[in-house]
């Protein structure tokens, strides 16, 4: 699932770009302003960040071109697209934005089969800049690998790592994985064990495991795989 940061001051705009996306499951974070989204933005190790940041603006002035080139700034944003709605804006201002490490320029009043039209267009594109990693399992032997990086799994890694990959893409809550893995009763287990456990794997798997790729989550949703998986 796409991640999208949204900062505006706005509620109206709010709520129309909030139902516009509605229906393509993106997980979107809002932040009134820069600094709101900066936890959001530069997440805590080992979370992931974000694919798109739609930054709403009154009108394209120094304050708008400063927060793009802010976020272009960020190491963990060098793949993320930026998305700027502004009110009616000449040539020019576009431009600026642009220049300013904008990635597209959205005016408004804008329909929401635009914006929804526009959102997936610099989505694909992301994903197109950050190619997932392939995964090999053997299931009869236990064994992974990374491309053709082999990894030692402890039992309970492998678990994991073979629960998460029966459905890619889709977030398992931190109690599945607890009932799944662990075998726990519903309602039991310490989180703190997943968290765990998925560091430990993110360490074997992932090339930058403070920035994973592979193992991904989002806050209340729980853990999730990205990658090309081949098992035999």
């Amino acid at each position: 699932m796409a991640s999208i940061i949204f900062i505006h001051q706005d509620l109206t705009v709010r709520e129309t770009v909030h139902t516009a996306l509605a229906y393509d499951a993106y997980q979107i974070n809002d932040a009134e302003d820069f600094e709101a989204a900066l936890p959001l933005i530069s997440p805590a190790p080992y979370c992931t960040p974000p694919d798109l940041i739609i930054v709403d603006s009154q009108m394209v002035n120094d304050q708008t071109l400063e927060i793009c080139r802010r976020l272009r700034a960020i190491p963990s944003l060098e793949c993320a697209q930026i998305l700027v709605l502004t009110s009616p804006a000449a040539a020019q201002d576009i431009a600026q934005v642009l220049d300013s490490g904008g990635d597209d320029c959205l005016r408004k009043p804008f329909s929401p089969r635009e914006l929804g039209a526009r959102v997936r267009a610099l989505i694909r594109r992301t994903t197109r800049l950050l190619p997932k990693a392939e995964l090999v399992i053997n299931r009869g032997e236990k064994t992974v690998r990374v491309r053709d990086r082999a990894v030692e799994l402890t039992p309970t890694e492998y678990d994991l790592l073979n629960v998460l990959c029966q459905t890619p893409g889709e977030h398992i809550p931190t109690a599945s994985l607890l009932e799944r893995v662990w075998q726990y009763p519903p309602g039991t287990g310490d989180p703190a064990l997943v968290r765990n456990h998925v560091r430990n794997l993110r360490r074997k798997l992932e090339s930058d495991p403070d920035h994973p790729r592979i193992v991904t989550c989002f806050q209340g949703r729980g853990y999730t795989i990205s990658a090309d998986i081949h098992t035999f």
